[in-house]
């Protein structure tokens, strides 16, 4: 006479397979050690190193305006990885010293807290001009990643700096765009009268200097 509990003869062999409570139990016993190790050696690692050491990277010009630019960088501890091939952060203060020239670099712009994110906005710059400068972390210079300038200039609008380590890198604002350039073509061309004035952008005074011109004469600026 066949049993009735034969037919599931096979499923309960499969959960057999799987591991009991008790033996997952002693396995994670078994590796919790090994894993506080790993965990305990990282740690070591970070504290091995001098206090003061770090490393300021990822140096890239985000923002550039007539009168503004925005500059970033990352400071990390040196020798540390954090799993993604980046060093652990190193939270410090951060300050950008910039000037007309490479050599006089004699105004300052800092963050206001410290951080491993530094972001530094230089403000009441001059149009169309020229200003060099230098972000460092506790005295050690940022420097722009090789990816960063794969893809172009990342610090600056021009190579120089790129010769000697940590800069002076170097970026020119542009200038306003002239009273007689029209908001919409967003070109230096002038605008006349033959533009329609259903055309115009409210509020571009080139284009309301189109609708007031009657005789055809370009505006100048």
């Amino acid at each position: 006479m066949r049993c009735c509990f034969s037919a599931h003869l096979p499923a309960l062999a499969a959960l057999s397979a799987f591991p009991g409570p008790c033996e997952v139990l002693r396995s994670g016993a078994r590796l919790a050690p090994a894993l506080l190790r790993s965990a305990s050696a990282a740690m070591q690692r970070a504290r091995s190193h001098h206090p003061d050491a770090l490393t300021a990277v990822n140096l890239e010009l985000v923002t550039l305006t007539e009168d503004s630019a925005v500059i970033t960088w990352y400071t990390g501890i040196p020798g540390t990885d954090d799993g993604l091939g980046h060093p652990l952060p190193a939270i410090t203060e951060g300050e950008v010293v910039y000037g007309t020239h490479p050599s006089r670099l004699n105004r300052t712009a800092s963050v206001d807290r410290p951080t491993a994110h530094h972001q530094v906005e230089l403000t009441d710059l001059e149009p169309g001009q020229t200003y060099y400068y230098r972000a460092r972390s506790r005295g050690v210079t940022a420097t722009p990643t090789p990816l960063h300038l794969v893809r172009g200039n990342a610090v600056g609008t021009s190579t120089f700096g790129f010769g000697a380590s940590g800069g002076p890198y170097s970026f020119t604002t542009p200038q306003p765009r002239p009273a007689g350039t029209c908001c919409r073509s967003r070109s230096a061309t002038t605008c006349t009268s033959a533009r329609p004035p259903r055309a115009s952008s409210a509020g571009c005074p080139c284009c309301a200097g189109c609708r007031s011109s009657r005789d055809g004469r370009r505006i100048r600026s």
